[in-house]
């Protein structure tokens, strides 16, 4: 689950933070990097738990049935 986490949290952080970088650039140049900051990091947190929630799925499939 953990790598999931991880995944999530690296993919979505970063296209966020190059989006909110492109967006600020476009906006006003000298703050491009606090617009990227502002979508970067909700956008990392989502990733986070739609991560957790793939792994949990995924470790869940992978469990040995019981009788």
């Amino acid at each position: 689950m953990g790598r999931y986490l991880l995944t999530g949290m690296i993919v979505a952080g970063s296209m966020g933070a190059v989006a909110g970088f492109y967006i600020g650039y476009r906006v006003h140049p000298a703050t491009a990097w606090a617009a990227a900051l502002e979508l970067g990091l909700p956008f990392g947190m989502l990733g986070m738990v739609v991560g957790a929630a793939a792994g949990a799925i995924g470790d869940r499939g992978n469990r040995p049935r019981g009788r």
